[in-house]
Parts: C-alpha cells; structure tokens; sequence
C-alpha cells in the first residue's frame, strides 16, 4: 500500500474516533439536561443537540471518505467494472 493509501485510510479511522468522541459528549450533554438537576437543563440540552450535528457531520465525513478509499484502491487495483 501506497503511504498515500495508509493516510487516507488513516483519516477514516480519525475521523470514526472523532464521531465516537463527540457522541460521547452528545450523550453526556442530553443526560445532565434530563438526568440530575441542574442550574441550566436548556443549555446543555443546547450543547447536546450541537454535539448530536457535529457527531452526525463526522460520521458522514468518514463514510464519504472510506467511499471514495475504496473506489480509489479499487480503480488502482484495476479492479473497476466498465
């Protein structure tokens, strides 16, 4: 594998972690807005449903990149379909 391949499947994995991270801190976020009593359940509800966009836009992020991987080391490998 080309150290151009290694990156690129390494940006996957990133940002796979990066998702995982921020689900946690969207769980954490909506669980002190309904689970303990708090000062101010609307903020994190707030922060929780901003982490939830960034979390879903992440999870996106590597599933168009793995895509694009794949299709890349497919054509390389020359085993695209025409």
């Amino acid at each position: 594998m080309k150290p151009s391949g290694v990156f690129a499947w390494s940006a996957v994995v990133i940002l796979i972690a990066a998702a995982c991270w921020t689900a946690n801190l969207t769980f954490y976020n909506w669980w002190a807005a309904g689970g303990p009593p708090t000062a101010t359940p609307k903020q994190f509800e707030m922060r929780g449903n901003a982490f939830a966009v960034v979390t879903l836009l992440l999870f996106a992020g590597a599933i168009a990149v793995g895509l694009i991987n794949r299709k890349r080391s497919r054509h390389d490998a020359g085993l695209h379909s025409r």
